[in-house]
């Protein structure tokens, strides 16, 4: 049995699980779990069917025998942790460097291909959970910092799945939210890839993602997290090299609607 095991509990009722036979089951609401190739899975028959087809739609990659390399970018959001979430984190792309630094990273994602591939990356600390991450199968109060990049976009409704991270978050908890810049993901990487095709024709023009059905501004991530009951206590807004010179003198509204392409609020909850 896996250590990580242990720290489980039912995703309904929140109490601890009791890990027999190769299955998961909790005593006070008498619902059961399984055990995939070593990966807890908390997902019922529908929403099984629904992410493995969802992991081929728009994870191609998925299909190959590899992971993607990890990125050590995130890494710096979380150094000062020890438990980490990682909530639709993938394979572990952006949360294997906290793991390779000691931290135990539970990377909660309900698409298993992904979590197979993350399995391949062998680092003890980097723990995989097939799940939906509006239900957390973790007690209140039990991360220190939580990762959810790249994820908001895709959710017609934020606020389930902030309401989990909200409470599964410590007092002193710190959740970072990463996504990018409606313009820029409708119309930006459009234009910039034309622009590079028209030099080199090997360069494919970017076509949109049609799974990201809520991109915004920074904005609207802002009037979310405060409805969520968060507290915003870092903001950075990506942006070309290039406009850093004339960045400051740009009026705020204008360059964080136009002229960014990603940007990543951390915050910590409202207790």
């Amino acid at each position: 049995m896996e250590k990580y095991y242990q720290n489980l509990s039912c995703p309904d009722c929140k109490n601890s699980l009791v890990f027999l036979k190769g299955s998961f089951s909790c005593p006070a609401c008498k619902k059961g779990y399984r055990l995939e190739e070593g990966i807890p899975v908390f997902l019922n028959d529908e929403q099984w069917e629904k992410w493995q087809k969802e992991d081929i739609v728009y994870n191609p990659y998925l299909q190959g025998g590899h992971f993607l390399s990890s990125t050590d970018f995130y890494a710096k959001y979380g150094r000062s942790w020890q438990k980490v979430a990682d909530i639709g984190g993938g394979d572990g792309v952006n949360s294997a460097e906290l793991a390779e630094e000691g931290k135990d990273v539970y990377v909660l994602n309900p698409g298993f291909l992904a979590l197979q591939k993350l399995q391949k990356r062998g680092i003890p600390g980097l723990h995989p959970i097939c799940c939906e991450g509006e239900n957390i199968p973790f007690a209140d109060e039990f991360f220190d910092g939580v990762l959810n990049i790249f994820v908001i976009e895709h959710l017609s409704d934020p606020f389930p799945i902030l309401k989990e991270i909200r409470r599964v978050l410590k007092k002193e908890g710190e959740a970072v939210i990463g996504t990018d810049n409606r313009f820029y993901d409708k119309y930006g990487k459009i234009i910039k890839t034309s622009l590079l095709h028209a030099f080199n024709k090997n360069i494919p023009i970017h076509s949109p993602n049609k799974t990201h059905i809520n991109l915004m501004m920074p904005k609207d991530l802002r009037s979310i997290l405060k409805k969520a009951n968060f507290e915003i206590t870092k903001e950075e807004i990506l942006r070309p090299q290039y406009l850093d010179p004339v960045w400051g003198s740009i009026p705020k509204g204008l360059r964080e609607e136009f002229m960014s392409g990603m940007f990543i609020f951390t915050c910590k909850p409202i207790k």
